[in-house]
């Protein structure tokens, strides 16, 4: 059987602190690489929020528009696009309006849409709200 003394242990002691300070080195470093992580996604997360607040703006103008007059020749004269910038990102909106015919014959269902484009990351990211309106006649009329 061996036995340890104190001669046969010399260098242990900065081994194990050099292990320790390995370790507790990786440990960090995972750490700040999550924190990278999250920070990027909040701000992908804020891009996105701040694309929704254009497109919902957009869609409050068509329906602010359709309640003053709901003609298809008024609601037709918003659609277009512009470029707006919010944070130091340029977003493009895009709105589009048609009649869908083929869901109501009559000509009386009206399709918005709202797009909102930007690139992040060097990849181009999209955000896009749908809805429908009922134009030149009462609610109640439409089958």
């Amino acid at each position: 059987m061996m036995r340890w003394n104190c001669r046969n242990r010399r260098g242990a002691l900065l081994v194990d602190v050099l292990i320790a300070v390995f370790i507790i080195s990786v440990g960090l470093l995972a750490v700040l690489g999550l924190f990278i992580q999250v920070c990027r996604n909040g701000n992908e997360l804020s891009r996105h929020e701040q694309a929704a607040c254009l497109a919902l703006d957009a869609m409050e103008q068509w329906r602010n528009l359709a309640i003053e007059d709901d003609s298809a020749e008024s609601l037709s004269s918003v659609a277009g696009s512009e470029q707006l910038s919010r944070d130091g990102v340029i977003f493009e909106r895009v709105t589009t309006y048609c009649l869908r015919n083929d869901l109501d014959p009559q000509g009386h269902l009206a399709e918005v849409a709202v797009l909102v484009i930007w690139t992040e990351g060097g990849r181009q990211q999209r955000y896009q709200l749908l809805t429908y309106f009922v134009v030149d006649t009462p609610l109640e009329h439409l089958r």
